[in-house]
């Protein structure tokens, strides 16, 4: 189920989404299973297709039982596709705000390839222009930023956070650990935990894509990259 809270300011925009990494406006908007509309409170809950494999939350728990990494192959795709859907967004001016492994619906996964579509827009927000503060009390606590929990304000550097921390989740496992509540204790021990918690796992990820994780963990977002930043590494290191 999908909730639209700025579905009112949204509404024109979402209709113009069309990405291969993101849920299909007609699975998205029309035609629905069904629709519940609350108008009193503003909100339209949408009812979408059944995906059959899951999100992306469930295929980490289930990999995680099978004591079956992913393997960097893996976790590049699943970051190079969910940074374009993502860039994609955001040149439509759009932030996702709650960037998780349970918003990412499984559309296929074999024993070397994982294909996800972002979904659930429900904290969607317009924004003016890509550096625009966002004024943001709502979010998943597991997948918020430090600047989000210190000041609830962020940028879309806060979904490069979320998006880092469902990558250390992918990664290591680890479905406890609020990554923003380390990084505030001290951002270099936090550094040395996630590294040591990824390789206690599975130790063959390289250091090239271990510091691209540990670059979107940052706790400054001016120091974190941007989507296409991401993307550039990703296809330079593993294409």
């Amino acid at each position: 189920m999908v909730r639209f809270y700025n579905v009112i300011e949204l509404e024109s925009q979402i209709k113009e989404i069309s990405h291969q990494n993101i849920i299909k406006n007609d699975e998205l908007i029309v035609p629905l299973l069904a629709i519940e509309i609350d108008i009193t409170e503003s909100k339209i809950y949408l009812v979408m297709p059944y995906f059959a494999l899951g999100d992306l939350s469930g295929t980490i728990y289930n990999n995680f039982m099978k004591n079956q990494p992913f393997s960097e192959r893996m976790v590049i795709q699943f970051l190079t596709k969910a940074s374009l859907a993502l860039s994609y967004l955001l040149s439509n001016n759009i932030v996702h705000r709650d960037v998780k492994s349970s918003n990412f619906l499984v559309t296929k996964h074999t024993h070397d390839e994982l294909d996800c579509v972002l979904s659930d827009f429900g904290f969607a927000t317009s924004v003016s222009n890509i550096q625009m503060v966002i004024d943001d009390s709502s979010c998943t606590m597991k997948y918020a930023s430090p600047e989000l929990i210190e000041t609830e304000m962020s940028t879309f550097k806060g979904d490069v956070f979320s998006l880092g921390c469902t990558l250390f989740e992918m990664m290591s496992f680890d479905f406890n650990t609020m990554l923003w509540k380390v990084i505030e204790q001290d951002e270099i021990k936090a550094k040395l935990f996630i590294k040591e918690r990824i390789h206690k796992n599975f130790s063959e990820y390289s250091t090239a894509c271990v510091d691209l994780v540990l670059s979107m963990l940052e706790k400054d977002p001016n120091n974190r990259p941007d989507y296409e930043s991401i993307i550039k590494i990703a296809k330079e290191h593993y294409c």
